[in-house]
């Protein structure tokens, strides 16, 4: 008997069918050749923080819609990424008073993809884990292409930041990954595939929001 493939080896094929519109990201070109933008770096890392003052909330409710358990701290704290803001911030040469301060608006692209990952949970909780799913397991694949495809030197100065975020087996990532497999396995394929597209859609805001930072502060 053929053995089934994890669910989230499905997530593997779309980075990789995305791989180029990352790579043209002039974002992630700009980081890709070590150049410092700080008024887009501020602008990625405000909405950030935006972002994931949703994020946890949702992630915590599908949790505890799944499992009947709340996300634990440490993970809740992995999951704020200071440690990653802050790395953006010292190559800016700023500190995060303006972002607790909270003195910015949101982006469209912020509260598009807010709004896809609620709509998301409040229409099915294996759909929402899955649309969430994308931020990690996105962050995590394209820092290993990126060394992967030796476009991240050792000397670049955001090598920190991507070495923050490498690996799929670690972190936030991996308990998320394992519940999307987990559950995988109880729900229809047609819920599945109602899921991989959330994923995909997912995928294509972590793009975005890539980008908005750079034309925000042409």
């Amino acid at each position: 008997m053929t053995k089934t493939l994890p669910f989230s080896d499905r997530f593997m094929q779309v980075m990789e069918e995305h791989k180029a519109d990352f790579y043209a990201n002039p974002f992630i070109q700009a980081m890709i050749a070590g150049e410092v933008n700080p008024e887009a770096l501020l602008y990625y890392v405000q909405q950030d923080y935006r972002y994931l003052g949703h994020y946890l909330p949702l992630y915590e409710q599908v949790c505890q819609t799944l499992t009947g358990q709340t996300i634990d701290a440490e993970v809740a704290d992995d999951d704020r990424e200071y440690a990653a803001h802050k790395i953006l911030l010292d190559l800016a040469e700023t500190d995060d008073k303006s972002i607790q301060e909270g003195k910015y608006p949101n982006s469209t692209v912020t509260d598009q993809y807010v709004n896809h990952m609620t709509k998301s949970v409040e229409k099915d909780p294996f759909i929402g884990l899955v649309a969430l799913a994308a931020c990690p397991y996105d962050y995590a694949y394209l820092a290993d292409l990126l060394i992967r495809d030796g476009l991240i030197k050792p000397d670049n100065p955001f090598m920190p930041w991507v070495g923050y975020y490498r690996g799929i087996d670690k972190g936030l990532t991996r308990p998320m990954l394992a519940l999307v497999n987990q559950t995988a396995e109880q729900v229809s394929p047609e819920v599945q595939e109602e899921a991989l597209a959330a994923f995909i859609q997912s995928t294509k805001y972590e793009n975005q929001f890539f980008l908005q930072g750079m034309e925000a502060t042409k």
